[in-house]
């Protein structure tokens, strides 16, 4: 028996556990601390969690599972059902870091496929960049004395997403688990459409802005409106990758309870970014058997009173002299005056809220912390400054350039509509960021996460299969031997 070896099973294999008996001895010290220290429940919970890590480990068997398991809470966020102490520590912390505990040790997965596969340097580089420059702003608005009760919350959510990217690029080993991640994570998205009615305790201005109540926290419709319109996007390019043509009526069911979702949020800035990345769809994909069915529902839809009444009136409040279009001028100026003053490190993620106060926002601080900059590019560039911005879009950047090259590409295993539906997810969040930083939400910056995570496994897993000529989508008993363009 090898000298890491616990036990052996029968005709099972042994588990290597110096990882997992090193994990426990921590546990054991912390536990001693807490005793020291006099606090029996922090003892207590130091005592079992290397008994929950195997628990947790022994029931889902894989980081593939445990992943999905994560992809399909994860929606839950984007209607504020989740309470963020159990997202940040539970579900983010917990799920994440056990991902982590499985790829590094062989305590689960006996069979595991050669590191050839795994993420880039490129990726590891980029992420290793950016998280490095999250801390460096930390550290830049503590040496300033100029740090808020959340920047050191949104730095620790930072590292949680980058190391989401790391794991959603890693993590699947095929093709079809990645199509598996994908159906999980609109299948979710479908059901919180469905809730979408049913949760909501009152409707107005909240803490957050437009939106409503639901139970302990207020939701924010621009957030929502940020994931319906990515995900739309998403489930269109599933619906139309899928093989089975129940599958392919299901992934289309959920995209359609996700633009109403969409429409009924009124956030321009969510439709500003859908309709961008639907340009994008139609210029890349050039296909007839889209534009005829996406028009149908469109005027479907808007023939519905309810939503017609909710798309005219925001259009017709869209103005030079709209309230909101002039507050986010005035953001927009002084997330650039920040910006100047800390070009090189920037303030801190989601510190240009507090720190706005110091150039003279004409707004107490109690109310106008509420406001970042409006806007994803500006809001990046004051909170970790020119170095940092830098870093983010060329991961967000290199993942769309990564993934439109599939789309491009003459020949491959008939994934273009997959790898289209996640680029245009990608553009949606980009072109929702001209008008709002969404990231602010816990949910949706996990989800900007998971999309470039998903563009960059498609590559890498699309770039190690043979390739054959690919076919677009047609209804049944249409040509469909036509070579994507």
């Amino acid at each position: 028996m090898s000298e890491y070896v616990l036990h052996s099973t029968g005709g099972l294999s042994g588990r290597r556990l110096h990882w997992f008996l090193a994990a426990e001895a921590v546990c054991l010290v912390g536990a001693g601390v807490a005793v020291w220290l006099f606090d029996a429940r922090l003892s207590l919970v130091f005592l079992i969690a290397p008994f929950q890590l195997a628990v947790l480990a022994l029931c889902f068997k894989s980081d593939t599972r445990l992943l999905a398991y994560f992809v399909a809470v994860l929606p839950l966020t984007a209607l504020e059902l989740i309470p963020y102490s159990f997202m940040s520590f539970v579900m983010y912390g917990v799920v994440l870091g056990l991902i982590v505990f499985l790829r590094a040790t062989t305590f689960i997965d006996a069979h595991r496929e050669s590191s050839a596969n795994r993420a880039t340097a490129w990726h590891r580089t980029a992420l290793v960049l950016l998280g490095v420059c999250v801390g460096l702003a930390l550290l830049n608005a503590y040496a300033h004395g100029r740090q808020s009760h959340f920047v050191v919350s949104y730095s620790v959510l930072a590292v949680q997403v980058l190391l989401l990217v790391w794991l959603a690029v890693d993590v699947p080993r095929s093709i079809g688990e990645l199509r598996q991640i994908v159906y999980v994570v609109l299948t979710s998205y479908a059901v919180m459409c469905l809730a979408f009615p049913l949760v909501a305790t009152q409707v107005g201005l909240g803490s957050v802005g437009k939106g409503f109540i639901v139970g302990h926290s207020s939701v924010n419709l621009n957030a929502v409106g940020a994931h319906a319109a990515a995900f739309t996007l998403v489930a269109l390019g599933a619906a139309l990758d899928a093989r089975r043509n129940v599958t392919r009526a299901l992934l289309f069911v959920a995209a359609l309870l996700l633009v109403v979702v969409l429409v009924y949020t009124k956030s321009r800035g969510a439709w500003l970014g859908f309709g961008l990345a639907f340009v994008y769809v139609i210029a890349r994909t050039r296909s007839f058997w889209l534009i005829l069915p996406t028009a149908a529902v469109l005027v479907l839809l808007l023939s519905l009173d309810v939503l017609h009444g909710a798309l005219a009136s925001r259009v017709e409040a869209t103005s030079t002299g709209d309230p909101s279009l002039l507050g986010r001028l005035l953001l927009w100026r002084y997330a650039w005056v920040v910006f100047k003053d800390n070009w090189l490190l920037g303030v801190g993620l989601e510190n240009f809220r507090f720190v706005k106060q110091f150039y003279g926002w004409p707004e107490p601080t109690w109310y106008a912390v509420r406001f970042n900059s409006h806007n994803l590019f500006l809001e990046l560039l004051a909170d970790l400054g020119i170095v940092g911005s830098v870093c983010f879009w060329w991961l967000f950047g290199g993942a769309f350039a990564r993934v439109d090259r599939i789309v491009r590409r003459p020949t491959c295993v008939g994934r273009n509509w997959l790898a289209v539906g996640l680029g245009a997810a990608l553009i949606s969040f980009a072109g929702h960021g001209l008008f709002d930083c969404i990231i602010w939400q816990h949910g949706a910056f996990m989800a900007l996460g998971l999309l470039i995570g998903m563009c960059l496994c498609l590559e890498r897993l699309e770039s190690s299969q043979p390739a054959i000529p690919s076919q677009r989508f047609r209804p049944e008993g249409a040509d469909n031997a036509e070579t994507l363009s």
